[in-house]
């Protein structure tokens, strides 16, 4: 399993942002997505031309103010609703769109629509609304294309390893073994 194996289980994060638009403009927005069917994780980019006014800087996702109150941890990823089932591959370099409007002063609100994919679709409308932290306002539809950075994580469970880049011996091995399998 890895990043060539096709699931429709994919959840995603989108970690943070930056981009502005007085009219058009431009957008880079920085996303992890995972799947547990293909146990594979992967960093993305998406990169595109903007429509629409104002702009943020920094922008990155954060707990909800009732997490903080609750000393809550969230799971910052959101369910993909998947009209087919994709691979990593499958979306690397994929078109895309994310249309959103939000307000922050060092915290704040957004609305985050996301898609991927024209021929096939790969997912559309996807709700990533959230807070975050940065300061900006504004309203933009991005048109461009998502692009991963680097290879794709095998991961397993709670579980995440790069293959190759840890050298394990037989006792440590065996405990991960274990944990993956518990």
């Amino acid at each position: 399993m890895a990043q060539h194996t096709q699931a429709n289980d994919w959840e995603i994060a989108l970690i943070c942002q930056m981009g502005g638009a007085e009219g058009v403009g431009g957008g880079i927005f920085f996303a992890d997505i995972k799947s547990k069917k293909a146990k594979t994780r992967s960093a993305f980019l998406f990169l595109g031309g903007s429509f629409g006014f104002g702009g943020s800087f920094g922008g990155g996702a954060g707990p909800s103010p009732l997490d903080v109150v609750q000393n809550h941890v969230p799971d910052m990823y959101t369910p993909i609703k998947c009209a087919v089932r994709f691979s990593v591959d499958d979306l690397d370099c994929a078109s895309g769109r994310i249309t959103n409007m939000g307000v922050a002063a060092a915290y704040g609100y957004s609305c985050v629509r996301i898609s991927a994919g024209q021929w096939p679709v790969l997912f559309t409308n996807i709700n990533c609304n959230g807070w975050g932290t940065g300061v900006g306002y504004g309203a933009a539809t991005t048109v461009g294309m998502w692009k991963q950075l680097g290879d794709a994580a095998t991961y397993d469970t709670e579980v995440a390893s790069y293959v190759g880049d840890v050298n394990y011996n037989g006792e440590e091995m065996s405990y991960w073994q274990n944990m993956a399998n518990a």
